[in-house]
């Protein structure tokens, strides 16, 4: 995947998954970070090599891979100012429950958030 350390893939029809990124830039350009729409080739070739289904966020760092929830929790530990909120939200919710909450999210997401084009600030 290049020379980028990083890689995340996400729906770039989606308006709130774009202000997710949005929010992640704001203060950071994130340059180690390669981002990918859902929707591409790569993405569909890196889900299958994974064995992952398609149509959730994945967030690659190096040989890892994080998905649903732990994919937005690493990012926001990571980029973002609100990394306590998020690391007391991850304490507190076991990875079946947040993915479950996140899995009721994305299915709404799809019904009020959804565009033709995004634009993400970055990469």
């Amino acid at each position: 995947m290049d020379t980028f350390q990083e890689t995340l893939f996400y729906d770039s029809e989606c308006l709130m998954c774009s202000r997710f990124l949005r929010l992640l830039n704001k203060n950071s350009t994130i340059p180690q970070l390669k981002i990918l729409s859902t929707h591409g080739d790569e993405y569909k070739e890196y889900c299958r090599q994974h064995h992952i289904l398609e149509d959730t966020v994945v967030y690659v760092v190096s040989d890892q891979y994080f998905i649903k929830s732990k994919a937005i929790f690493n990012l926001l530990n990571k980029y973002s100012t609100l990394a306590p909120i998020s690391r007391i939200i991850e304490f507190l919710f076991p990875t079946k429950m947040a993915d479950s909450m996140y899995d009721v999210i994305a299915r709404l997401r799809k019904k009020y958030f959804m565009k033709r084009k995004c634009e993400t600030g970055s990469n």
